[in-house]
């Protein structure tokens, strides 16, 4: 894999990591250091008594997330009074106080744990997301070819997915790598274009190549889901027969609630923090309202832009490597031309096998399952999106020739030894 898709991947985690804790760490000192650490530990009671109300484990997980992080901000904070006397023994003793001693040991701790909670809290909610979608395993022919078997790393499996609309995903994280056919893929693929397809994607788990892009696309599928309420599509004005205001009235609207909401929620703990920076309250409050709305917009936009560039960038790739382990670059060319067709057109495999008079796989039915699909369209792309269907095709007709070549290369060598 490109070292360059490792650096910009670990350079968006990394500013993410810095957000969050550029937040947290000022949220959290200014009323320890101006009032008492138990301003923390009574929220982070709070937090413990409302936690006991849920019953599923997922709402649980989701309170103790943050029940932590103020446990240990105040436990760093309280625990570095006891550094103190071995940091004035030093030289600067006269410029350094507790209350520094402590701001210090507590954003250092909470650097740590956020720095190991991102990626683990990212790549725990977009697993739970896909887990949520898969509906059986290994079923309808989608399993793994024997003659592929020695190729397929451990940690691969398949799945069939819950949804008429023909496509392919691969997810992989570097631990975990996920094969899923949706039911109408499963319909208008024959075995031949099955096993093709099963070669690519087998192809970019075993290069790697998609563990990129799946760490760049559960950051911004974790990222749209915090922004979501705030995010308004285009509509028409009337739709449905309601009127409905209008977009270029009701996303600046939004915003604007968002952003006065922030500023109720941070206005007891900025307005403590400028009173140490001896700033305007109501200006560092807007700031930090506006700052949080624009870095979550922002780290979406930076999110979903290098996941797509990660996978544009290696599609013709893994198609070309897919076609020689498969050795029938043929059976890819009409897996993706069949693919691309359904995806073009919006046809489900209902509509297209009973184009064809296949009445027994245009019982599949023909709804969309919109919230199947929801989680793998954030995370992954449809393997034929990215680049133009006619540069794939034309790049696997190569590979063709090339498999000709060498086939025929191989029949003249291996003739004369016959007729010795």
């Amino acid at each position: 894999m490109p070292r360059a898709r490792l650096l910009g991947v670990a350079a968006l985690y990394a500013a993410t990591v810095l957000a969050v804790l550029a937040l947290l760490a000022s949220v959290l000192l200014a009323p320890m250091l101006t009032i008492h650490p138990a301003s923390i530990l009574v929220p982070s009671a709070y937090l413990a008594l409302v936690t006991l109300e849920f019953d599923e484990d997922e709402d649980r997980k989701l309170y103790f997330l943050p029940l932590g992080v103020c446990l240990l901000a105040a436990g760093a904070f309280v625990g570095a009074s006891e550094l103190e006397p071995l940091v004035r023994s030093v030289d600067a003793r006269s410029a350094v106080g507790l209350g520094t001693v402590q701001a210090a040991a507590t954003v250092v701790v909470l650097g740590a744990l956020v720095a190991v909670t991102v990626p683990v809290v990212v790549n725990w909610y977009a697993w739970r997301e896909l887990d949520d979608t898969a509906v059986a395993d290994d079923a309808d022919g989608t399993r793994i070819p024997d003659e592929f078997t020695a190729h397929a790393p451990d940690r691969l499996s398949t799945v069939v997915l819950d949804d008429p609309d023909p496509a392919v995903y691969v997810v992989d994280d570097g631990r975990r790598a996920l094969l899923g056919f949706t039911a109408g893929a499963t319909k208008i693929l024959d075995d031949r274009e099955r096993e093709a397809v099963v070669a690519r994607e087998l192809t970019r788990v075993v290069d790697r190549e998609a563990a990129a892009s799946f760490w760049a696309s559960a950051l911004a599928f974790a990222a749209a889901r915090l922004v979501d309420p705030i995010s308004t599509p285009e509509y028409e004005a009337r739709a449905g027969g309601k009127v409905r205001l209008p977009y270029w009235f009701v996303a600046p609207l939004k915003i604007v609630g968002a952003v006065l909401a922030l500023v109720l929620c941070f206005a007891i703990p900025i307005a403590l923090l400028a009173t140490i920076l001896h700033v305007n309250a109501f200006l560092l409050v807007f700031a930090y309202a506006v700052a949080t709305v624009a870095a979550g917009f922002g780290l979406t936009k930076a999110a979903r832009w290098l996941a797509h560039d990660l996978a544009t960038d290696a599609v013709i790739t893994a198609d070309e490597h897919g076609a020689v382990l498969a050795d029938d670059p043929d059976a890819l060319t009409a897996a993706l031309r069949k693919l691309h067709d359904a995806d073009a057109t919006g046809e489900d495999a209902a509509t297209i096998a009973s184009d064809r008079g296949d009445e027994d796989a245009a019982t599949v039915g023909s709804d969309r399952h919109e919230d199947t699909l929801d989680a793998f369209d954030g995370l992954v792309h449809f393997p034929t999106d990215r680049v133009p269907i006619e540069e794939r095709l034309d790049a696997l007709d190569d590979v063709a020739e090339r498999l000709d070549e060498r086939r025929g290369r191989s029949a003249s060598a291996a003739a004369p030894s016959r007729t010795q």
